[in-house]
């Protein structure tokens, strides 16, 4: 799927970020309004490759810290 990139910027914070009291990440995996991205989505290989890669990020951040 194609990474389309940090769209939130210190300026113009996503609510859902901002006004949070603790770590968090918002991603988003794919649109069910786009047909060829649902038909992704529902394979069950592509969602545990998400959940993979949700995994190694916070396995990253576990050993490494924030940047």
């Amino acid at each position: 799927m194609e990474n389309r990139g940090l769209k939130s910027t210190e300026l113009r914070q996503l609510y859902v970020l901002k006004y949070t009291n603790m770590p968090s990440v918002l991603t988003e995996n794919g649109f069910f309004n786009n047909e060829q991205e649902v038909k992704k989505l529902m394979r069950d290989e592509i969602r545990q490759a998400i959940a993979d890669a949700h995994v190694a990020a916070i396995m990253e951040i576990e050993k490494n810290g924030l940047a």
